[in-house]
């Protein structure tokens, strides 16, 4: 394939009359009009005898896009005079082409007088005109707009560095919307508070794509997608970020949601029918991006024989729509199995929707399950409400801790699972659902089916696949990896660096962990916010985890590891030193109280 660095062009050959072009006193509310209806990305700035006196596009405009006033400032305040790319008509295209696609070529006389521009695009035509193989440059030339300019989100492309090199029309419109075209550095953006937390340094941290829910100096929610363009050796190039505003979403669910309440009866039902299932799509849109990152609850490779054997078994499940029953002692995992099932099951693009039984009243569980029809009851809402298993619709729907659910709402339960079917609260017409099931609890079922607590039907339809997770107790060589995961995953999250010190591990590893892998995760996330410096020490440990052993425990321990004496000794003087802090809480205080420098007691500590 020939290359645009291998062929030699004169600028007379390619350039075209500037049909577009700005006069210094122009505003730049004239400037964006054009921005609009043409491709030009950067705009030849004249005087009146039609010499070139600079350019300017959005990059240069782009810190005075979010207020409307500045709009109406002249672009010779913003236009750039110097290093302009100003070629002679006999000149040929540098060797080097067009560094930045977005680049154009100035062709000026002798005077000064602006003759032609060259774009990208013109280049590209001169070659396939020539018959060179440019494949790849002309399908970019050819989808560059249709795709990008007429896409309805936002789309901004920024380098490895954080700086804004391109936008498409969509981010110029909002422009004035928009808080983060205050600025071309998104660092600069995030530090000053125009929007937190930034996408693009998380793609560049961790070189991969990241989905987050982003808030501006406004108040407004943006949902914005970064992905990262790699080169040959891995590194990052580009960034492409992709936004869309939440609150469009909330308008458009508004008014598809809108029901005319003036109407009879019979039609505000009809209506409601009608916009209903448009409403669910919406609110799966946004559902689906409140949910927990699913790298973060991800299931972890277990080294215990039995969790291997049930992830297996959870895998082979993901890729049917079979019930699962997912049993175990609370803060085992479940809601991880579950997550994860969703991810790799066919219906991983829908919704996963998570409800807790035991959390939502008795009064209200109904309702919040299927939903309900305007008028209901006393205080419903006048246009009813989408129940959850609506928002499940071509997804999961995760029931957690279902030994809650109330007795006299199982039969209603056990119908929607085996027929798709329900009716909402005061609602006559039936609603077809397709929903996956997935249940979960740490109760013994069996025994409320015995006690009449749990009715009898539906624990067999619920347990066609029973999975049941073992405690963290009776896996202990899982906890390594448990606690070196979540000490990554809120490192990552709070963009801290912490790590453990060889005596913290330890302990970790000898406590019993009543909480389950839940008490795991939420240990690690205290443990990487509190305190101070990047390692963390014993006395960083609440107390019931800081404990140490008693002398003749001590002892025992030393002969048991043929520990020579000065060994020994360094280990007593650790056990003491750390029941010493646990004691005092002040590195200060033990040093007082055992005689030594308060630096002796932080290097002992590590």
């Amino acid at each position: 394939m020939s290359s645009l660095n291998s062929i030699s062009v004169e600028a007379s050959a390619l350039m075209v009359e500037p049909n577009f072009r700005l006069y210094s006193t122009d505003t730049l509310t004239q400037m964006l009009a054009l921005l609009k209806n043409t491709s030009l990305p950067c705009f030849p700035v004249v005087d009146e005898h039609n010499a070139l006196k600079g350019c300017v596009g959005w990059h240069h405009i782009i810190n005075h896009l979010q207020s409307e006033n500045n709009l109406n400032d002249e672009v010779g305040k913003y236009m750039q005079t110097t290093n302009l790319p100003i070629l002679h008509p006999s000149d040929a295209i540098p060797q080097n082409g067009f560094p930045d696609r977005n680049m154009t070529f100035y062709v000026c006389d002798h005077d000064g007088v602006l003759v032609g521009v060259i774009l990208f695009s013109h280049l590209l035509s001169y070659y396939q005109s020539n018959s060179i193989a440019l494949v790849e440059y002309e399908d970019l030339a050819q989808k560059y707009e249709c795709i990008l300019n007429h896409c309805e989100d936002s789309v901004i492309l920024t380098d490895n560095k954080g700086k804004i090199r391109w936008v498409n029309r969509k981010t110029l419109e909002m422009g004035s919307k928009l808080s983060p075209l205050n600025l071309s550095d998104v660092y600069e953006m995030e530090k000053t508070g125009y929007f937190f937390p930034s996408v693009v340094k998380l793609v560049l941290k961790e070189k991969r794509t990241k989905t987050i829910i982003q808030r501006d100096s406004n108040g407004n929610n943006v949902l914005v997608t970064g992905t990262p363009v790699l080169s040959d050796a891995g590194e990052v190039r580009w960034v492409i970020t992709v936004s869309r505003d939440i609150n469009d979403l909330l308008d458009k669910l508004e008014s598809f949601t809108r029901i005319d309440d003036t109407a009879d009866e019979g039609s505000i039902a009809k209506q409601f029918a009608d916009k209903s299932r448009t409403a669910a799509v919406l609110y799966s849109e946004l559902t689906k991006y409140r949910q927990e990152d699913a790298e973060d609850k991800k299931m972890i490779p277990s080294c215990n024989p039995i969790m291997q054997v049930i992830q297996q078994q959870a895998a082979r499940i993901a890729r049917v729509d079979s019930l699962v029953l997912l049993t175990g002692e609370s803060g085992s995992g479940k809601d991880m199995f579950a997550t994860t099932i969703h991810r790799n099951s066919p219906r991983k693009s829908g919704t996963f929707v998570r409800v807790n039984c035991g959390a939502i009243p008795e009064t209200l569980i109904e309702s919040e399950l299927f939903g309900y029809e305007p008028g209901a009851f006393t205080g419903a809402a006048r246009k009813g409400k989408i129940g959850l298993f609506e928002l499940a619709d071509k997804g999961t729907l995760f029931l957690d801790e279902i030994g809650e659910l109330p007795y006299s709402l199982q039969v209603k339960l056990l119908t929607a699972i085996q027929e798709h079917t329900f009716f909402r609260v005061g609602g006559f017409e039936p609603v077809y659902v397709d929903v996956r099931i997935i249940a979960a609890t740490n109760k013994n079922l069996e025994e409320m089916v015995a006690k009449g607590q749990f009715r009898q039907d539906l624990y067999y339809r619920l347990n066609v696949v029973p999975i049941e997770i073992p405690p963290l107790r009776k896996r202990k060589e899982d906890l390594p990896a448990l606690i070196l995961h979540f000490l990554k995953v809120f490192n990552e999250k709070y963009e801290q660096n912490r790590s453990l010190s060889s005596e913290v591990f330890r302990l970790l590893l000898n406590y019993d962990w009543p909480g389950n892998v839940r008490e795991v995760e939420n240990m690690m996330e205290r443990l990487v916010v509190i305190g101070d410096g990047d390692i963390i020490y014993p006395y960083d440990l609440p107390a019931n985890l800081g404990q140490t052993d008693s002398t003749e425990e001590i002892v025992t321990s030393c002969v048991q590891k043929n520990l020579s004496l000065s060994q020994a000794v360094k280990e007593f003087e650790r056990k003491l030193i750390c029941d010493s802090y646990n004691r005092y809480k002040s590195t200060t205080k033990v040093a007082q109280v055992l005689g030594v420098d308060r630096s002796t007691i932080l290097r002992k500590l590590k």
